[in-house]
């Protein structure tokens, strides 16, 4: 039978049984970070699709619900990502834990407020970075920081090929205004024909071939149209041809 419980009651079950927490934490962070790296252009698709692209600071936040399984080697695998966690309160423990995740995560929203009334004077989006990694550390006692990091920065120069933020706006770009981040095959072959004269791959390729290039990506897609993981997958086959 399931029961919940706070993480500091099972560290002390751990360490009583002889098992190294912090190794676990670490390799924890490790494959939360590297899922991340995976949902970061998804989600900036979606924020790039839903909010002006003129407005400064960051409109929205998102908290995900991570499912790990501890194996009995105390190893952590990743059973499922939860974009939407319940936040609600049907125990003590429940009210305990929800209420300090909510409290610090819109704590962490406040920088911009913060910001544009007191740093106004602040030119450049370095300084604006250093402060806001400062303002976070000091009001966020109960999270981690995973990125910007030393292990983050690690993370994705090994498996981000996809993070590039030019390439996410060139898929937005070519999506239209009213896409919700999808493209069809129409205004797809246009976004290539119109990268041409940058990517040297795509000079080669007549509109017959591009055409044949949205129809071999989508055949193995579960979305009816072309979102930016079909997207990357094209250019992963352009990339090998």
């Amino acid at each position: 039978e399931g029961n919940k419980r706070t993480i500091s009651s099972v560290e002390s079950i751990l360490i009583q049984a002889g098992y190294d927490v912090q190794d676990l934490w670490r390799k924890c962070r490790d494959l939360i970070r590297k899922t991340l790296v995976v949902l970061q252009p998804y989600m900036l698709v979606d924020y790039m699709s839903t909010f002006p692209r003129e407005k400064s600071g960051a409109q929205c936040f998102h908290i995900f619900g991570f499912d790990i399984l501890l194996d009995s080697d105390v190893n952590p695998h990743l059973l499922e990502v939860d974009h939407s966690p319940s936040l609600t309160c049907d125990s003590p423990v429940d009210e305990y834990i929800k209420e300090w995740v909510i409290t610090e995560s819109l704590l962490l929203t406040a920088f911009d407020w913060v910001k544009e009334r007191k740093i106004a004077s602040l030119a450049t989006p370095e300084e604006v970075q250093a402060l806001r990694i400062e303002y976070e550390n000091n009001n966020t006692s109960g999270f981690v920081r995973l990125f910007p990091s030393v292990e983050g920065v690690d993370v994705m120069r090994r498996i981000g090929f996809f993070n590039d933020e030019r390439l996410v706006h060139t898929f937005v770009r070519g999506c239209g205004v009213r896409s919700r981040g999808e493209i069809s095959q129409m205004r797809f072959s246009k976004l290539l024909r119109s990268l041409a004269p940058l990517l040297m791959p795509f000079v080669h390729l007549s509109s017959a071939e591009i055409d044949l290039l949205y129809i071999q990506v989508m055949r193995h897609s579960e979305n009816p149209t072309m979102k930016i993981s079909d997207f990357c997958g094209c250019l992963e086959i352009l990339s090998r041809n």
